[in-house]
């Protein structure tokens, strides 16, 4: 397809679905000859084509996300479980002092700092299923493992694994991007991340059946049967994924079509994936050269709760309205009502409903965040490492957090804290939006410039956002 063909055909197209060939990827890459690449992206844009496409979707939604959603949710059952064996008398047989028990919790953040970035990153090479799985059946052997600790250096030095072993499926949320567009993406994400709430009520009422049932029982405490029990469900996990997770969309080999994944190829493309792109050593820096990214890391650090409400709520309005700035901002204004709210109440009861307005706009905020790390960046390496420094940086915050709760009962100094980062983060969203609308702007008044019909001819693995073809999402 000529420049000139595509200057007339998509001037006022959403950059988010111009042509495959506007984003690098060769027909040898995709697969399909050049007839079968334009007769798919016409069948796209066809409405009479409507039913294959929300089926396509719906086979996406029944049998890639849950396969995602089940691995995110042992991931969740296998933070948590700590706490819960704190709960059954872990501290009281270990002697763990309660700087013990903080110091064993952040050793889990720890562990995932260290090998975030190259969990994610490897995620090509290794493959996301055998990577999951491997992942999946580290932590479950080391959590098994925890059964027979008898001191307090023994469980830091287990947890850190654990949390290493976890890092690695953190590519999952890259991996959503491999399968869904931009206008579908917050959605999801949102019921992927909203299985967190789902976990933490699940591994409670599990524990507590645990505890109430098999606490001595062969003379084990109720704190070892939670750690073999729970350790014993992600290797079980781990088959799963081996047998129903794809690589890719084109090795899909489960319930989808040869057509149907022949579309999914096309899909992917459309939100700046070239699944063949290798990794780039050189350009991992890249995200810290870019001022958006900074903002959305302020952004993201103010994330300590959570409440699937919220994020159904907040995931499809920012999927509906495209609005994701504002989105986000709205989120992070609900939050700091929540928290103004506890520092100023002291009745429970009182307390209770402001907790419920803090979760419904703080945990959103983490799937928001993430969402639109991966909208801002084009090219595999620069999108997946954005992604885990993203979450690195998090992490780092999550770590301050806990050491800014040591004022009981109210905790006011570390609610103070949080609602300063969320009201910054509501305002780092605004102008993070404002920002990005100057730089469309710019870009589509560019566009067909002879420059960036040179550029044009440079993959995005090479420019990135500086591709004339891509346009952020404010």
């Amino acid at each position: 397809m000529s420049s000139s063909n595509t200057a007339a055909g998509t001037g006022s197209k959403d950059p988010s679905t111009d042509s495959i060939s506007s984003f690098g990827i060769t027909l040898e890459q995709s697969h399909l000859s050049k007839k079968q690449i334009i007769h798919l992206e016409e069948e796209l844009d066809d409405p009479a084509t409507a039913r294959k496409k929300r089926r396509l979707l719906w086979k996406i939604d029944l049998l890639i996300l849950p396969v995602l959603a089940m691995i995110k949710f042992l991931g969740s059952i296998g933070k948590s479980d700590l706490a819960n064996a704190k709960i059954a008398g872990m501290d009281e047989d270990l002697g763990l002092s309660a700087q013990d028990y903080s110091n064993a919790a952040n050793m889990y953040i720890v562990g995932q700092l260290v090998f975030l970035l190259p969990g994610t990153l490897l995620l090509r090479k290794t493959g996301p299923p055998n990577q999951f799985a491997a992942a999946m059946t580290s932590w479950g052997v080391v959590t098994t493992i925890l059964t027979k600790i008898t001191t307090p250096a023994q469980l830091l030095g287990l947890r850190f694994l654990v949390g290493a072993a976890e890092a690695f499926i953190e590519g999952t949320i890259f991996y959503l991007t491999f399968w869904y567009q931009y206008h579908e993406l917050a959605t999801r994400a949102a019921v992927f991340a909203g299985i967190n709430a789902i976990a933490g009520g699940f591994n409670g009422l599990l524990s507590y059946g645990i505890a109430k049932t098999l606490n001595g029982r062969n003379g084990w405490a109720a704190w070892r049967w939670i750690f073999l029990i729970e350790g014993m469900m992600p290797l079980a996990g781990a088959i799963i994924v081996l047998i129903f997770l794809p690589i890719s969309p084109a090795k899909a080999r489960i319930g989808f079509s040869a057509e149907e994944k022949q579309m999914a190829i096309v899909r992917s493309a459309r939100s700046h994936n070239n699944l063949e792109e290798k990794l780039n050593l050189k350009k991992i820096h890249t995200p810290f050269l870019h001022f958006n990214f900074w903002l959305i890391c302020l952004i993201l650090c103010c994330v300590y709760s959570s409440a699937t409400f919220g994020l159904f709520f907040f995931g499809r309005v920012s999927d509906v309205t495209n609005q994701r700035g504002l989105t986000l901002a709205a989120a992070n204004c609900l939050s700091v009502l929540g928290y103004t709210l506890l520092l100023i109440l002291t009745n429970n009861k009182a307390r209770l409903a402001a907790t419920c307005i803090l979760a419904f706009g703080l945990y959103s905020t983490t799937a928001l965040g993430m969402v639109w790390v991966g909208l801002s960046t084009a090219g595999y390496t620069h999108r997946g490492a954005s992604i885990a420094f993203a979450s690195i940086f998090g992490q780092l915050f999550s770590l301050c957090g806990n050491q800014a709760y040591i004022d009981p009962p109210f905790y006011r100094d570390g609610n103070a804290a949080a609602l300063s980062m969320c009201a910054t983060g509501a305002v780092a969203a605004v102008g993070l939006r404002f920002y990005y609308k100057l730089v469309n702007a710019r870009k589509r008044r560019d566009q067909y410039i002879p420059e960036s019909n040179e550029l044009r001819m440079k993959s995005f693995e090479e420019l990135g956002t500086d591709h004339p073809d891509f346009f952020f999402h404010p």
